[in-house]
């Protein structure tokens, strides 16, 4: 089966590289694509050599199966301000679109947000809300089979960014050198955490085993003070929370989704998904020393 994946050289591409790698049945062939060529070394082992996304490379690479992760993340919004970020991330759309035409695909799957499908959702949202309705649209065209992995909060060890995310912020502070964690909301913070690479790899078998539609990610539904809690026992470490006072009168910060495609999924591939003890400690090497 050969795969190719744009942005391979991000976070959600080396979660999904590490995956189809490391398959014991050693079925993927893959592509990985980026900026620029690159070797990325994987944490827990082995490299991907990323090469220049190039649409002609993957005409004459002839892939089954066409994975599109790259985008320009949130956290960049401020250096490339507005009007460069929406024109860089649609160029990255319409680049992935044209790989949908190639005569060898049997399937196609887009990494989203649930920034897409919230209220209000800001220029980082709508872009993404953007995507899905493209490949959606492009796909259904063509008769190709689309799965949309529509991610909220993820885990896993090649977090390329841990000082952008709440869960590895939490993490950094428990096995940092302070006796206190500082949660800085006030109000509720609700998230259901799911093993970033875990999840891909339940959304493109949902698309090899014929199977099209959106999946969004999931887990157990835990507040800051109680992923603090959690994940200290399972580090062996007690610190106390330091947050400020709670204000009725706002609402509470609940970025998650009811949806459970991905946990059917998981039962109908024989999956056991990882709870979130197992997500803290497979995690951890993201916010380790080097």
């Amino acid at each position: 089966m050969r795969v190719a994946v744009s942005g391979a050289s991000g976070w959600l591409g080396r979660e999904l590289c590490s995956r189809l790698i490391n398959d014991p049945a050693k079925r993927f062939d893959l592509l990985p694509l980026g900026h620029t060529p690159k070797v990325v070394y994987l944490r827990g082992g082995g490299s991907i050599y990323v090469q220049a996304w190039d649409v002609d490379l993957v005409k004459i690479w002839e892939p089954d199966v066409f994975v599109h992760l790259a985008f320009v993340t949130r956290d960049r919004l401020q250096e490339f301000g507005e009007e460069e970020f929406r024109r860089v991330n649609e160029g990255l759309t319409d680049k992935a679109l044209s790989c949908l035409h190639l005569p060898s695909l049997r399937g196609v799957m887009l990494a989203s947000s649930g920034a897409a499908v919230q209220s209000a959702p800001d220029l980082y949202g709508r872009l993404k809300a953007r995507d899905e309705h493209m490949f959606a649209e492009t796909s259904q065209q063509l008769g190709v089979p689309l799965v949309t992995a529509r991610a909220w909060s993820l885990t896993g060890a090649q977090c390329t960014k841990p000082e952008s995310f709440l869960f590895y912020d939490l993490l950094r502070q428990l096995i940092g050198p302070s006796d206190l964690v500082r949660i800085s909301s006030a109000n509720p913070v609700l998230r259901r955490y799911m093993d970033g690479g875990e999840f891909l790899e339940i959304c493109l078998t949902e698309l090899l085993l014929g199977n099209s539609g959106t999946y969004d990610s999931h887990g157990e539904l835990l507040e800051a003070a109680q992923a603090v809690e959690r994940m200290g026992q399972v580090l062996g470490v007690e610190k106390c929370i330091e947050r400020p006072a709670w204000r009725s009168n706002e609402r509470a910060n609940a970025y998650f989704t009811f949806s459970d495609a991905v946990l059917l999924a998981a039962d109908r591939q024989g999956r056991a998904i990882a709870d979130f003890e197992h997500q803290v400690l497979s995690s951890l090497p993201a916010v380790l020393p080097r």
